[in-house]
């Protein structure tokens, strides 16, 4: 929830073309980063908009045309700025990239009206999803992400006093 605006923020991910080949017709996990919100004062929901494309043309090769994934809502730091975690997961469905998947997080200086991809977070032995985000009291980032290691994966990036458009994961 935005309390100045009192607007509650849904961040979800709609797939457009990853299609399981199963009896059931389903999508695999992953798409485009969409949002909406619903407004308390005119008490409805306002119409889905992409937030990060499944296909981010302008987007570093690693991460294009990989479908995206969240699974935690945005952190919103002492410095204003909100900070959404994402991973990516090609896991060959799509036909398109096999490129193992990686973490990262959209960042928003300005209330969740535009967005911009950080960091690009991998590990030689395991998966990293289901990241999660915390600022701690010190100001430091402190990533939380499931692995196939046994163990919760724990990252540090970059100090909420320093923006995190510094790149600093």
């Amino acid at each position: 929830m935005d309390r100045p605006s009192g607007k509650l923020f849904l961040f979800y991910i709609e797939s457009v073309d990853c299609m399981l080949r199963r009896r059931i017709k389903r999508f695999s996990p992953g798409g485009s980063v969409m949002s909406t919100h619903f407004d308390e004062k005119r008490q409805a929901w306002s119409p889905p908009r992409v937030v990060y494309s499944q296909e981010a043309p302008k987007d570093k090769q690693a991460f294009r045309t990989i479908p995206k994934v969240l699974a935690n809502k945005p952190a919103v730091l002492r410095s204003g700025e909100w900070v959404l975690p994402l991973w990516t997961e090609a896991h060959g469905t799509c036909g398109k990239d096999r490129t193992r998947g990686a973490a990262a997080v959209l960042v928003s200086d300005d209330m969740g009206v535009t967005w911009q991809r950080r960091g690009h977070i991998k590990h030689a032995s395991t998966w990293l999803i289901e990241n999660t985000l915390e600022e701690l009291t010190d100001g430091r980032l402190m990533m939380l992400f499931r692995t196939t290691a046994g163990k919760v994966g724990c990252g540090e990036g970059a100090e909420a006093r320093a923006p995190v458009r510094a790149n600093a994961w």
